[in-house]
């Protein structure tokens, strides 16, 4: 696929469709009623929740999440193939004739340095992961989930300056025509979301069944096994006791 001929491909595309400098998704910790309060500090209680009480409560998407850093063996899992996964990305452009194309290589290193580095110091304290954790927190959410999704958003130039992820967890879909979904993320206290039905919100899947818009996460079949060991180990807890 041949890349941007100029630094300006974004700018050309977009000027039509008037983006702003903010991103129209949420973040789950972001309340639009008070955004000026301070975000919940944990407690840091997570070794006192019991999986076998929980899942009669809980949603397999909210044990999942519980999981992924309480349990021995999943974090374990998830732990090592964050480490294998690791490698370092190569980026290149090629034309359509398939050789490399030095020149439009450069500008797609412009447009990650973009996305991955603070160039706009005016805004002050940022938090712009690295290329390297940007690929790390996507694949976490990955096997989270069983899909990623994302807003790109852009500056006043529109350039991009940031991907900011959605928990696929907030999506919803409608199917007005056949095979045609359009998304929209619900939000607490709003019956109407917010409509993702935008040009710069992107959506991937690991291995979806083709029959369902909502992904499932591979881990998902982890949750019973789980939760029948730890009743086992609660029954030995019980014994000793005795």
């Amino acid at each position: 696929m041949a890349a941007p001929s100029s630094d300006n491909l974004f700018a050309n595309l977009l000027k039509p469709i008037r983006f702003g400098r903010k991103p129209t998704s949420n973040t789950p910790t972001f309340n639009p009623q008070s955004p000026n309060l301070v975000l919940t500090v944990p407690q840091y209680r997570e070794h006192l929740d019991v999986l076998y009480d929980n899942r009669y409560t809980k949603s397999s998407q909210d044990l999942l999440q519980d999981l992924f850093k309480n349990d021995p063996d999943v974090s374990a899992a998830v732990g090592s193939y964050l480490t294998l996964a690791d490698t370092r990305l190569t980026m290149l452009v090629r034309d359509l004739e398939g050789e490399v194309d030095p020149v439009n290589t450069k500008v797609l290193h412009k447009l990650v340095k973009a996305l991955t580095m603070p160039t706009d110091y005016s805004q002050k304290f940022q938090i712009k992961t690295s290329l390297r954790m940007l690929c790390q927190e996507l694949r976490y959410m990955l096997m989270l989930r069983g899909g990623i999704a994302g807003e790109l958003v852009f500056d006043k130039n529109y350039v991009p300056t940031r991907i900011q992820m959605v928990d696929f967890k907030s999506l919803e879909f409608f199917e007005r025509e056949p095979g045609v979904y359009k998304p929209r993320q619900k939000v607490s206290g709003s019956s109407t979301g917010i409509d993702l039905d935008i040009p710069s919100f992107f959506i991937a899947y690991h291995r979806r069944d083709p029959t369902k818009i909502y992904p499932s996460s591979d881990f998902l079949s982890v949750i019973n096994t789980v939760a029948a060991r730890q009743q086992v180990i609660n029954d030995l807890y019980r014994i000793m006791q005795v």
